[in-house]
C-alpha cells in the first residue's frame, strides 16, 4: 500500500498537486523498489524563511521556522523513517535536520 501525506500550508495546494502528480507518474517505479511492502511518503515544505534577510537567494529560517522544524521533529518522533531528502538550500536542510538528527 502506498500513502502520501502532504504537510503543507493551504496556499501550497498547487505545488502539492504537482508533487502528487509527479509521484503518481513514478508510482510503478516506487512499487518496484519496495518489494511489495507498505510504505508512506511524507512531503514537507520548508519552514518559514526570513523574507527580509540580506541573502534572498538562500535565506535562513525565521525563529518561527526553527520552532516549526522542531514541531516536525516531535511529530515524527514515533514514526519510522528510512530516508530524508532535501534540496541544498539552508531553509530546507534546516527544516529536515532536526528530524534526521532525532533519528540517529
Amino acid at each position: 500500500m502506498f500513502f502520501i501525506h502532504l504537510l503543507l500550508p493551504i496556499v501550497m495546494k498547487r505545488t502539492a498537486s504537482i508533487l502528487t502528480l509527479l509521484i503518481s507518474l513514478n508510482f510503478n517505479y516506487l512499487i518496484a523498489q519496495t518489494n511489495n511492502q507498505d510504505f508512506t511518503i511524507y512531503l514537507i515544505r520548508h519552514a518559514e524563511k526570513d523574507l527580509i534577510s540580506e541573502n534572498q537567494i538562500d535565506p535562513p529560517l525565521t525563529k518561527c521556522g526553527v520552532k516549526r522544524s522542531d514541531f516536525f521533529k516531535d511529530l515524527f518522533q514515533e514514526t519510522e523513517i528510512e530516508k530524508i531528502y532535501s534540496t541544498n538550500y539552508s531553509r530546507t536542510k534546516n527544516t529536515a535536520m532536526p528530524i534526521a538528527f532525532a533519528k540517529i
